[in-house]
């Protein structure tokens, strides 16, 4: 089992990270029950990854789902807070009193972690240890700038969506339309146009063309598209862990493929430039300016 080191925090943790979203009903319709919770929970960690990702109505599941393990669990959850120098004065008293070990954020700035990261400073606080930001072979955005300001402040990086809301199966090929109970279907149910603006950017037509090479590597590879997608996840630069978010077992079991497959160098590089854009190159100065008056 491949372990990483959590930032600059001495922390030890899975390449792979249980997510929970689709536990209970947070899942939707077809969020997963509490045996099957059970049975995802139970597999994932004899698998040997030792993170679980929680927050809100799973938690309890959660709790059931470790009776018995809680030692063998990096357990981690989730508030949703005001601006940056209340939460940080909070969570720095949680790690002082003993009730948590660490903080981290979810889909943070650039700007808001070097924020964070100067408010804990100069506020001699906890500073954060991990980011959770979406990534995957459709959605680079993180490499720009965010990547990089995770590694400057010590930040690891769990990557969350590695298959882009399921486009990344390879499902939803040739204008197939997705399953009502999928999470593209889902989307699609939904009455918010920016969620059907969102889909209809996952499945044009330059995405199609990735979508069709990565089934072929999976073929050649003998593997799964799901397999590829988040091996392809685990092995860029600066990311420390991928979230998987299984809803049934057999699901789990793909995602653990990838989480152990090593993909090689020209088959990573050939999905690097299919899914690269401009927009990946970081706004930098090439020089000093002096200003002054006369």
């Amino acid at each position: 089992m491949e372990y990483r080191t959590l930032g600059r925090s001495g922390l030890k943790v899975s390449a792979g990270w249980l997510g929970t979203a689709n536990f209970g009903p947070g899942g939707g319709p077809a969020g997963c029950d509490d045996a099957e919770a059970g049975r995802i929970v139970a597999a994932f960690l004899d698998a040997g990854h030792n993170v679980i990702d929680t927050g809100g109505d799973p938690e309890e599941m959660v709790g059931r789902a470790i009776r018995g393990r809680r030692d063998a669990v990096v357990l981690a959850t989730k508030a949703f807070p005001p601006p940056a120098a209340e939460p940080s004065a909070t969570l720095d008293g949680f790690v002082r009193s003993g009730k948590v070990r660490y903080v981290g954020a979810c889909n943070l700035t650039a700007t808001e972690i070097v924020e964070a990261s100067w408010t804990a400073r100069h506020g001699n606080a906890t500073p954060l240890v991990s980011l959770q930001s979406q990534h995957s072979l459709l959605a680079r955005g993180i490499e720009a700038e965010i990547l990089p300001a995770c590694d400057r402040h010590g930040l690891g990086v769990a990557a969350w969506s590695p298959l882009a809301g399921g486009v990344l199966t390879g499902r939803y090929r040739d204008g197939a339309t997705p399953h009502p109970d999928s999470r593209i279907g889902r989307m699609l149910a939904a009455p918010d146009p920016r969620v059907h603006t969102m889909v209809d950017r996952l499945l044009d037509g330059r995405n199609a063309d990735l979508i069709d090479e990565l089934v072929r590597t999976a073929a050649e590879l003998g593997t799964s598209p799901v397999a590829v997608a988040i091996a392809w996840i685990r092995q860029r630069p600066g990311v420390t862990s991928v979230i998987i978010g299984p809803r049934a077992v057999g699901h789990l079991d793909a995602n653990l493929r990838g989480l152990s497959l090593d993909l090689p160098p020209e088959t990573a590089k050939r999905l690097d430039d299919l899914s690269w854009s401009p927009a990946l190159v970081p706004v930098t100065g090439v020089g000093l300016t002096a200003l002054a008056r006369r």
